[in-house]
Order: C-alpha cells, then sequence, then structure tokens
C-alpha cells in the first residue's frame, strides 16, 4: 500500500504532490509542501462554506469581489414590464374571436388580420394555422401598437426617489419578443442593436427608449457628466428611498380567459445593461460548486483516473513497480 501511495504521488500532475515522492528532497522540504498542501485544502473548505452560506442567505447574486465598488458607479437596472393581456377589448375582443374560430364560424378580414398579428407574441395561439387564404403583408408593428392596452393604462403612477414622476417621460415602448412592452431607464437602441441587422419597425417603435446616454459598456460613465441627473439613471445609495416604484394595473375587462388569471397578470423582466462578474441562478453555483470541489481535490479527468486506477487496478496488477513506456523513433538518414 505504501508503495502504490508512492506511485500515485511520483506521476501525479500536480507538482506539490509529485514533490513528496521526490527522495532528493529534505525532510523540512517535504513538510513545507505538505503545509501548503494542507493550506490549500483547509482555504478551499472555508470557500466553498462561505459560498454556501452566501447562497443561503441571498440565492441571487454571488460575487467573489475583493473590494466594494461605489453604488454609484453601478446604472440602475432597466426594468421591462409586458402585460399578458395584449389587447383592449374595445379594440379587439380576442376571447370572442377565438371561440368563433374554435366554433368554425369564418372572421371578417380586419380580425383575422389582428388574430395572426398577435400570433407572433403570443405563442399559444395556434388558431391562425386553421386559415386557408393568405393575406397581404401588412404593417404588423402598427397593428400592434394600435391594440395594445397603452402606458397610460398599464402603468398609471412611477416614483423615483420617492417622488413622482411623468411615466411617459421615464418610461419607453419597446418591441421584445413578448409584444409591445414598457421599459424604465433603457439604452437606446442604437447602442443595443445594429441598424442594418434588425427591422426599421422595431427602431421606429423603440426610438423613444433612452435619451442620450452618458454610459458605455467599455468605460462605464463619463467623466465630464457625473452628477445625479445622469442616464442611464442611477442610486446614490441603497434602499427603497433611491430606488424606482411604479404602479402596474389591467382591467378585468381586458383579461384574457387562455392566458390570464387575476393573481398573474404582468411577468417582469430585471436585467442589467452591463457585463457583471456574478453568479446569477442554481445552474451557475451548482457550476462553481463544481470547480471548488476541483480545486479541493486537485481533481480532473486525468486525476479521477488515476484515483481509481491506484485504488482498485493498481493492487492487482504484478508489476512491483509502474512500468513507463519510452517512445521509439525510427532512424532518419
Amino acid at each position: 500500500m505504501r508503495r502504490i501511495i508512492w506511485e500515485y504521488c511520483a506521476e501525479n500532475f500536480v507538482p506539490a504532490i509529485k514533490f513528496l515522492a521526490d527522495h532528493q528532497l529534505l525532510k523540512i522540504e517535504k513538510l513545507w509542501w505538505t503545509a501548503w498542501i494542507v493550506a490549500a485544502f483547509v482555504g478551499s473548505c472555508c470557500c466553498v462554506v462561505t459560498m454556501y452560506h452566501k447562497w443561503e442567505a441571498d440565492p441571487v447574486v454571488l460575487a467573489y469581489a475583493p473590494r466594494f465598488v461605489p453604488i454609484s458607479t453601478i446604472p440602475f437596472p432597466a426594468i421591462t414590464v409586458c402585460p399578458l393581456s395584449k389587447t383592449r377589448v374595445e379594440e379587439f375582443n380576442l376571447t370572442r374571436a377565438l371561440e368563433l374560430v374554435d366554433r368554425g364560424i369564418k372572421l371578417d378580414e380586419e380580425s383575422e388580420r389582428k388574430l395572426r398579428s398577435l400570433a407572433h407574441v403570443c405563442p399559444f395561439i395556434d388558431e391562425w394555422t386553421k386559415f386557408e387564404h393568405q393575406l397581404p403583408e401588412d404593417d404588423l408593428v402598427e397593428i400592434l401598437h394600435r391594440m395594445s392596452l397603452g402606458l397610460g393604462l398599464t402603468v398609471p403612477m412611477a416614483t423615483w426617489r420617492t417622488k413622482l414622476v411623468p411615466t411617459s417621460d421615464w418610461i419607453k415602448e419597446t418591441l421584445v419578443d413578448d409584444g409591445i412592452c414598457y421599459t424604465f431607464n433603457a439604452l437606446p437602441a442604437a447602442q443595443l442593436y445594429r441598424v442594418g441587422e434588425i427591422s426599421p419597425d422595431f427602431l421606429n417603435l423603440s426610438s423613444g427608449a433612452g435619451s442620450a446616454s452618458n454610459w458605455t459598456r467599455d468605460t462605464g460613465y463619463s467623466r465630464e457628466q457625473v452628477g445625479a441627473d445622469t442616464y442611464p439613471k442611477r442610486s446614490l445609495r441603497n434602499g427603497f428611498e433611491s430606488g424606482f416604484a411604479m404602479m402596474v394595473a389591467l382591467r378585468k375587462i381586458d383579461q384574457d380567459r387562455d392566458i390570464s388569471v387575476i393573481q398573474v397578470a404582468f411577468k417582469h423582466r430585471h436585467y442589467l445593461p452591463v457585463w457583471r462578474r456574478e453568479l446569477l441562478g442554481f445552474t451557475d453555483v451548482v457550476a462553481k460548486f463544481g470547480g471548488l470541489f476541483a480545486l479541493l481535490m486537485g481533481a480532473s479527468m486525468l486525476s479521477l483516473a488515476e484515483i481509481c486506477y491506484y485504488a482498485c487496478v493498481r493492487p492487482l496488477r504484478r508489476e512491483r513497480s509502474l512500468v513507463k513506456w519510452i517512445p521509439v523513433r525510427p532512424w532518419m538518414e
């Protein structure tokens, strides 16, 4: 068993472990490397325990920041609110239209055009496949905009730093996969998308989303304009008093029987317009735990094979020592 342990240390790819099997090293040097291995093991254990406590206390964001960053340097998150109900009942009664299609009753051309338009932003609508003829291409964005609930009905009130702000100036309409939504603190569309690679209708609708930005992804906020009124908006301190709050609303008459109920009326999307070195979500945490355990054990696929070999296969081998194969190249004149 002692020889097997010695062979494992001698053939290990971790230099510190390999030094333990070097007979030329003094005992004091072996003790030195043993101390470092133990210290790395203890440090990895402490790191795993610390990360577990962070995740248990706040499972949203985990970070290994060496120093604190002033909150004034971080843009306030952009917030997008997408109502699940896409139409006002006086403009288009979606529930009634779906019932007529289920009964096999033909819709008029205008209702059919609106239903086809909603099929692009409502994945649950498959009734448009029952239509036989193809309608001419229409302004899809214009139809969706005309049927939408509107900013005044969806977000009747908003506050910034506990002060009422006009929603029409602070919240802009944007077009996403869920239809027409309403975004606070959005960057200009020119900074988010390439003009030649996206529909002009989208850019026309989102052109008002975001004013002149004083922030870039590479350099952050410009030094010339670092006051409290920069854009994107930012909090100067933590807490509710320095944040953004909005009141969302939905009329009961606009609720659709197939897509929403009174308890679930809105879907919120929170995102930062900046790449951050943080862990978000359960999958990333599991992946990080795997990396920490790999550091803890000094393990990889190779070391795992070594452990299996020396624990199971090596005791059954007939050789007393590990045989090293030396490749022989053909003689070339």
